[in-house]
């Protein structure tokens, strides 16, 4: 006859803290990940707005004073891709911006500026993308 006793509670109880160790570990650097991989999206966006507001400005001499129904036209984009995580707004200088939209950042804003200078001083270089330093 075997012996079948299974695991003891010793046993159980370091791979618990084992594994929520790891986890402890994980989900931080997941976070950042994600928060990163908004980030990037945003300045993606940011960068389209630009390149309209550059084309509008050799054009017409100024540059499109807000982000409306009209400009995403002129662009060829629908209002609905300048959605979600963060709501973006372009202004008569040139600059276009990103507002972060709830999560850890609420309120945070990214700035392209005419020239092509970034700004965004609330995020951490952990989720700003390194292409754009």
């Amino acid at each position: 006859m075997k012996n079948n006793r299974g695991f003891s509670l010793l046993e159980l109880m370091i791979a618990v803290a084992i594994v929520g160790i790891m986890v402890s570990v994980a989900v931080p650097t997941y976070r950042n990940h994600v928060e990163k991989g908004r980030v990037t999206k945003a300045c993606s966006n940011l960068k389209t707005l630009r390149n309209a507001q550059i084309e509008y400005f050799y054009e017409n001499s100024g540059y499109y004073p807000s982000l409306d129904a009209t400009f995403c036209a002129r662009i060829g984009v629908s209002q609905s891709v300048f959605s979600g995580d963060f709501t973006y707004d372009v202004d008569s200088f040139g600059n276009c911006y990103a507002t972060r939209v709830g999560g850890q950042y609420n309120g945070s804003v990214i700035t392209l500026s005419e020239d092509g200078r970034w700004s965004a001083p609330a995020f951490p270089s952990e989720v700003w993308p390194s292409d754009l330093n």
